[in-house]
């Protein structure tokens, strides 16, 4: 699987999450754990793309570093 594919199987994971897990009513989610979830899943999908732009190959934790360094305005979370 490439990093484009991979990227996008984590954005799909986050928005089933949100879909199936928390509870939209009246334009809100309501279980902050979920949401919560689908946020750190996408971030990890970004960082992945990320990863392949800049043809970075490590395994274990992602560490937002090297794209903090290389993007404009990454020093601001």
């Amino acid at each position: 699987m490439n990093s484009v594919q991979e990227s996008r199987r984590y954005m799909d994971n986050a928005r089933e999450l949100l879909r199936e897990k928390a509870g939209k009513q009246n334009g809100q989610y309501h279980d902050r754990k979920y949401v919560r979830m689908a946020g750190n899943t996408a971030y990890n999908g970004i960082l992945v793309a990320l990863d392949s732009l800049l043809e970075e190959k490590k395994k274990g934790r992602k560490d937002p570093g090297p794209q903090r360094r290389t993007v404009p305005g990454g020093d601001v979370v």
